[in-house]
């Protein structure tokens, strides 16, 4: 039987613990390449015979997956590659198989060590959704510190943006006891931007964007948030029914020039370097949001799907994030991934994260939970810790779906829409300050 992707990690793990070379070495580090193929890199007080006799048997175990001899610290002329690679491996990860069957024919599986087992691997995209561990977002989540909280959506036309919206036009609503709060708007769904036309922005007035800043600092430009005297800033105002909302739109999306831009983005950077050039100049972005305009939240606007965009906002920017799903059949593998990919980079107290089910169907009689409700409930509640809150119910609204822009939806609408104020009061209660202020 031909090996696959999936066996070429457990197969690489066996052959090397069950080889007399195992005993000898001190550090193992798997270099997995763009196309899957694997390569040794060893520290240790092995033979020289013994590494030529595993370079022999990984290349008959691996074939074709198996890329090239393996590197040793023990040899003068690999000695300072090799150590280079030992220097910037990372830990094992926690979805590759980190245990191996013995090879007694018993069926007995025994563990790796993992102070022992590093890897390296150089993807084209989606490394956002393979870390092990989250990256703090820009800023910890205190009392002067905007809360920064990300819609994301694992299938499209779910309503993610508008639920955006309407969060965003509820927190911006002047209040009798209290300021309305100031919240700016980020669209991430850079290959397929709405929030222009959700917040009734005028698109020829937009001239740079998202995607302009981030190509900007990439090169080492410092744009100026708001422009330069004269110049095209990255910001637009806009105002709906009173409430007052800052966007930053992803940039003037009517030329071509606009794809060539999309297609400059650079999701992974060197393999020196841990952060990528995308994630610096969104950071930076973050930040110069916060110093500059002073808001009380910034809501972003992630790309649907395992886009790069959402791995990075999910597990690296943001302090909340929101997952808006309906109830079909298409919706559980991807919301069970998702969960997945956000528990294994954090610890379940730190997860402030809501389900929000889209398009929920009005409560029965009594107020009794229809099949559709208690079937998404379920299937969230078989994926999150038992203490974890129950999904917060979108429910169908025939004015918001027809409704355009969120100035197309009645303003008794947004301000009353069921369910929209359990995800608001879940959004607020999570944000509440864990401590003082920078």
């Amino acid at each position: 039987m031909n090996l696959g992707y999936d066996d070429v990690i457990e197969r690489l793990i066996a052959t090397v613990e069950t080889h007399p070379i195992a005993t000898t070495l001190t550090e193992v580090v798997v270099v997995r390449d763009l196309h899957g193929r694997v390569r040794l890199v060893v520290r240790g007080s092995e033979r020289a015979d013994d590494r030529e006799d595993l370079d022999k048997t990984l290349k008959a175990e691996l074939g074709g997956w198996y890329g090239g001899a393996l590197l040793s610290t023990s040899t003068s002329v690999e000695k300072s590659l090799a150590q280079h690679v030992l220097d910037i491996a990372k830990e094992w990860p926690s979805y590759w198989k980190s245990d191996y069957d013995d090879g007694t024919g018993t069926g007995n599986r025994r563990p790796i060590d993992l102070k022992k087992w590093k890897h390296i691997q150089r993807v084209l995209a989606k490394e956002g959704w393979l870390v092990s561990q989250k990256s703090p977002p820009p800023w910890p989540l205190m009392s002067q510190n905007p809360t920064i909280v990300v819609f994301y959506s694992f299938k499209g036309g779910v309503g993610r943006s508008t639920a955006l919206g309407i969060i965003a036009w509820r927190l911006a609503q002047p209040q009798p006891d209290e300021p309305a709060k100031r919240v700016v708007v980020v669209d991430l769904d850079l290959e397929a931007p709405g929030l222009d036309g959700l917040f009734g922005l005028d698109r020829n007035a937009i001239e740079r964007g998202v995607i302009d800043w981030l190509l900007e600092v990439a090169v080492g430009e410092k744009p100026k948030l708001q422009g330069v005297v004269g110049g095209p800033g990255y910001i637009q105002g806009c105002q709906i029914y009173g409430s007052d909302i800052i966007v930053v739109p992803v940039g003037k999306t009517l030329n071509t020039s606009y794809l060539e831009k999309l297609a400059r983005l650079d999701f992974h950077g060197s393999t020196n370097d841990k952060t990528s050039p995308v994630e610096k100049g969104l950071e930076l972005l973050l930040k110069t949001i916060k110093s500059e305009l002073k808001p009380d939240y910034i809501l972003l606007d992630s790309r649907a799907g395992f886009h790069d965009i959402g791995g990075l906002s999910l597990t690296s920017l943001a302090h909340i994030d929101v997952l808006v799903a309906r109830h079909t059949a298409a919706t559980e593998p991807g919301l069970r991934l998702t969960i997945e990919m956000l528990e294994r980079c954090r610890s379940t107290t730190d997860q402030l994260l809501v389900v929000a089910q889209a398009f929920a169907t009005p409560l029965g009689p009594g107020n009794t939970e229809t099949n559709d409700r208690k079937q998404f409930r379920e299937l969230v509640e078989s994926l999150l810790p038992q203490d974890a809150p129950v999904p917060v119910c979108l429910q169908e609204n025939s004015d918001i779906a027809r409704g355009f822009g969120l100035a197309d939806i009645p303003e008794a609408t947004l301000a009353t829409a069921p369910g929209y104020d359990d995800l608001l009061g879940r959004i607020e209660s999570l944000a509440r300050p864990t401590g003082g202020g920078e």
